[in-house]
């Protein structure tokens, strides 16, 4: 079974050091600490720096060159990768109106795997959608692209199903849920 990196493991900081390292090259702690002035935003000091870069490096998240005050930070493909997974409030800003369809992830994963069933079920709720049943989640926004890379990564291809469907019945109380939570959609 493959270990898979849930995308809102990430603290807030971390996000922010990932987002700042991606549009630069490398970047030394003392560009760090000029780029919190600039942005107005988590104000940490050299030493808060040095150990969450220090997380970072560990997670395999950033690579560093040089060592003590010479050492500068670039981030890794990882980074890039766990970057672009992050949030799906990416998604719902990139679309201003719902395209009609909902997305269902079904699951019947044996108690072998129970570790995965688990971590499933907790992205699940963390992406936001609303249980149906016990093993069935749907959510209107695309998202299913977290689920293929699991399906893969943990090797549950054949206990965990995904489905795209325009033609469903959904009750009221999901919808006013959905409602509340993207109101910008207009979902119906």
């Amino acid at each position: 079974m493959g270990k898979y990196i849930w995308p809102h493991q990430l603290g807030n900081a971390t996000t922010w050091y990932l987002r700042v390292l991606s549009g630069k090259q490398r970047l030394s702690i003392d560009a760090m600490m000029a780029e919190q002035i600039h942005a107005k935003t988590h104000r940490h000091n050299r030493i808060q720096i040095r150990r969450q870069l220090g997380f970072m490096l560990s997670k395999g998240l950033v690579e560093k060159r040089g060592s003590y005050r010479a050492a500068e930070y670039q981030i890794s493909s990882r980074g890039t990768a766990r970057l672009e997974e992050l949030t799906l409030s990416q998604l719902q800003a990139t679309s201003s109106v719902w395209d009609g369809k909902w997305r269902l992830v079904f699951f019947d994963i044996p108690e072998v795997s129970r570790s995965a069933r688990d971590q499933i079920r907790r992205l699940l709720k963390e992406l936001g959608f609303k249980q149906l049943q016990l093993s069935v989640w749907v959510h209107p926004l695309p998202c299913l692209d977290y689920f293929q890379k699991i399906q893969e990564a943990y090797g549950i291809k054949n206990h965990l199903f995904l489905a795209q469907t325009s033609e469903i019945n959904i009750p009221d109380s999901v919808l006013a849920h959905f409602r509340r939570n993207y109101p910008k959609q207009k979902i119906k």
